[in-house]
């Protein structure tokens, strides 16, 4: 009978403590070991990733330095020959605005020679 349902039933075998305590352990030995290989899977993929993110992390660097690099020599090679097209520019606005300046005394001169200067003397001036 069993002790467990107050003698309501029977036909059980019962195995000694330490035969089932034994079937534990070993279940639990085969458990921990399977445990212990996935840890070390785990651990081996968890130190690949490591490295391939630093390695990775590394490369991006390495490649937005060589595009600083470039960019920055770009730049720099642009703004050199903006200024000196700039420099150009200003100094042909400099040649420009003294010719300006030349012909306006010029046109100046001749309109106030032709209303100061006599018939001899606008034909004398004109002539140098």
């Amino acid at each position: 009978q069993c002790a467990l349902w107050s003698g309501t039933h029977s036909g059980h075998t019962f195995k000694p403590l330490e035969e089932v305590y034994g079937i534990y352990r070993n279940n639990l030995k085969m458990s921990l070991s399977k445990l212990r290989l996935h840890f070390i899977q785990l651990s081996s993929l968890s130190r690949n990733r490591r490295k391939y993110v630093h390695k990775s992390i590394a490369e991006k660097n390495e490649v937005y330095r060589d595009l600083h690099t470039k960019v920055s020599s770009i730049i720099d090679k642009f703004e050199f020959k903006i200024e000196n097209q700039i420099f150009e520019m200003i100094t042909h606005q400099v040649d420009i605005d003294d010719e300006v300046e030349k012909v306006n005394n010029l046109v100046s001169s001749v309109e106030q020679g032709l209303l100061v200067f006599s018939q001899a003397e606008l034909i004398v001036a004109s002539a140098s």
